[in-house]
């Protein structure tokens, strides 16, 4: 039995965020709001990895509800919702335009409410002060995702946020 991994690229899923989103409050399969927003979740993937960085300050945070839709045409539904706070390790480019740019990666991610999703999201964070947050979820059957951020919904206020995102397929071979 043999496990194997497919990763996709890392690619933006949202950014710069630099005012607050108007929050769904519909969750009907075809919310417009949604809908314009959303991050396509390619076929051959499971799984996904979000990390996210922020501009202004280390130290600074906001927060953010990741919410997703089924493959079969269900409402939309919360898969995580927490708060992200910016540490000390610097991106000095952009990790995907690669322009340059002055911004902090998360350090922290925090679960703040229940999600409504078949299992928990995973949270790969370590306080050292000079590492990089990540947000792990199983996506097995969802069609597609929509970040919603709420820069002034932290204990403090980061200037932007954006996030980036990579796609595994987790398979055994027997």
């Amino acid at each position: 039995m043999i496990e194997h991994i497919v990763k996709k690229p890392w690619e933006l899923l949202r950014g710069p965020v630099a005012a607050d989103d108007t929050a769904l409050t519909t969750f009907e399969y075809d919310n417009d709001t949604y809908i314009a927003g959303k991050y396509d979740i390619p076929d051959d993937v499971n799984a996904a990895v979000i990390a996210f960085f922020g501009t202004d300050a280390e130290n600074e945070d906001f927060a953010a509800k990741l919410y997703g839709r089924c493959r079969t045409n269900g409402p939309i539904m919360l898969l995580w919702s927490g708060t992200v706070t910016l540490g000390a390790k610097l991106v000095t480019d952009h990790p995907i335009t690669k322009t340059a740019l002055t911004a902090y990666w998360a350090d922290t991610i925090t679960l703040t409410s229940n999600v409504e999703w078949l299992s928990d999201p995973t949270i790969r964070s370590e306080a050292l002060g000079d590492t990089i947050a990540y947000l792990v979820l199983n996506l097995y059957g969802i069609k597609d995702v929509y970040l919603e951020v709420d820069l002034d919904g932290g204990s403090t206020t980061a200037a932007s946020a954006y996030a980036i995102i990579t796609g595994f397929k987790s398979y055994i071979d027997e």
